[in-house]
């Protein structure tokens, strides 16, 4: 019995289980360790963050703040005139209070919204009067410019 060659049907049968033990492994190994690095990592396009550029067009300086809808306190930046500020924010629903600051500011100035920002996208919001320089100056095409506005 020691000196008998195997046969050809009994090494098929072998190899084939081998190789599906080797397979199983393999794709255990691969589908545990791809669902670690899902959970630790999110993806590129499900970024967490949206990202807001404000454009301050007038000759005022502006004060706004976000309140998350969920709670928390006030995030509040102080934009100069003619400047811009970049923010970013996690997504989600704000309360927004925008503020012109001036010497003789009264209730008017101030305008409260709400506002949805979507993980990952950016928007473009521009502040400006219907009565300064840059407001005239600008086409009405030129607002419509960027991902959101």
């Amino acid at each position: 019995m020691l000196n008998r060659a195997p046969s050809l049907g009994r090494l098929t049968l072998v190899c084939a289980i081998l190789a599906a033990l080797i397979g199983l492994l393999l794709t255990v190994h691969c589908t545990h360790g791809s669902a670690a690095r899902l959970a630790l990592a999110p993806l590129p396009d499900e970024a967490p963050i949206a990202h807001l550029t404000v454009l301050n067009s007038s000759e005022c300086e502006w004060q706004i703040a976000f309140t998350a809808s969920a709670g928390g306190g006030a995030r509040t930046w102080k934009l100069p005139a003619a400047k811009m500020l970049k923010i970013e924010l996690a997504g989600g629903d704000y309360r927004v209070e925008q503020t012109m600051l001036t010497a003789n500011a009264d209730a008017t100035a101030t305008r409260r919204f709400a506002l949805h920002l979507e993980p990952g996208e950016t928007y473009r919001w521009r502040l400006m009067t219907l009565l300064s320089n840059a407001a005239a100056e600008m086409p009405p095409s030129a607002l419509m410019k960027g991902s959101h506005e």
